[in-house]
């Protein structure tokens, strides 16, 4: 699916009048058990609703993971009679996890990346959560090839959440900026986000080597931001560190961090990939955006610099 068959829509808006919608991805999973528990503690506290979807194909193998009947009638791409299987799992996990949440349901066929995503533009959906092995999560062995697909085509942001991640209320959020133009829209929908928890949310940049211009960007964002948040909701930060990735996990572990987000295709002077680089040293759910997504709606609305 190409990014450029429907318009970036912003993922949350605290004044909006509807409710905010959530997608959780699940392959039955330990991992998409723990993210369907994170998401659920989330929905509560923002007041979201959520839609529990499993795409998948005739002939899937689910590993005991679910029912023998339930397995098998997903293997044979019986949908409509495996549904009631599917309320049932559900039920006995919400009991579980000691919550009377009511989710939507949706079990569907195809390409598992392919039907996710349409399912999130089909529902306007604000959020994707998707479970993770852990430590190097963003790895194709740590979150897996579908969710990667979904991290790269999604038209909303993706919170990958790791196995061991326990949720707690949302205090301190770290974005990773590159002070590009994509960061202004992200800055602004993470401060909506931030309003709902009376969470901080603080902007750093780790550079390996000192950098004039650094400096002047640093000042454009602090005086957008700052002047319009007197009451100290978002701070920016600059730090230099031999190792950009270890920098900034520093940072999260001194000033307790409790959600990290990310632009997916920061790349730093090595070439790598900051999003599969962090996730190799943390445990904190990261909320991904994607580049070409945003690209269009930065490109709008980020102020000029003059």
């Amino acid at each position: 699916m190409s990014s450029s068959k429907i318009a970036f829509r912003p993922w949350f808006n605290a004044s909006d009048q509807e409710q905010t919608r959530i997608l959780v991805a699940t392959d039955f999973s330990e991992p998409a058990k723990n993210a369907l528990r994170y998401a659920v503690q989330l929905a509560e506290d923002m007041n979201a609703d959520i839609n529990l979807i499993h795409v998948g194909h005739v002939g899937q193998q689910y590993h005991d993971r679910i029912s023998e009947p339930f397995a098998e009638l997903l293997s044979a791409g019986k949908l409509q009679e495996a549904f009631p299987f599917f309320e049932s799992y559900v039920s006995q996990l919400l009991d579980e996890f000691e919550s009377d949440i009511e989710l939507d349901l949706t079990l569907s066929s195809g390409p598992s990346a392919t039907g996710i995503i349409q399912e999130s533009d089909d529902t306007d959906t604000a959020l994707i959560i998707i479970g993770a092995q852990g430590v190097n999560m963003f790895s194709k062995q740590g979150i897996g090839s579908v969710a990667l697909e979904v991290l790269d085509q999604a038209h909303c942001p993706v919170l990958a959440v790791p196995i061991d991640a326990k949720y707690e209320p949302i205090n301190h959020m770290m974005y990773a900026t590159e002070f590009s133009q994509e960061d202004f829209s992200i800055i602004d929908q993470l401060l909506e986000f931030a309003s709902q928890f009376n969470a901080k949310l603080s902007c750093t940049h780790v550079r390996d080597e000192k950098a004039h211009w650094e400096e002047a960007e640093l000042s454009l964002f602090e005086k957008k931001y700052q002047d319009e948040h007197s009451d100290r909701m978002i701070d920016f930060f600059i730090s230099t560190h031999e190792n950009v990735v270890h920098g900034l996990y520093e940072f999260v572990t001194e000033y307790k961090v409790d959600l990290i987000a990310l632009l997916h295709h920061h790349r730093y002077a090595n070439g790598h990939s900051v999003t599969k680089q962090m996730s190799m040293y943390t445990d904190i759910p990261m909320l991904v955006f994607g580049t070409d997504s945003m690209r269009a709606e930065s490109a709008l609305d980020a102020p000029s610099a003059s």
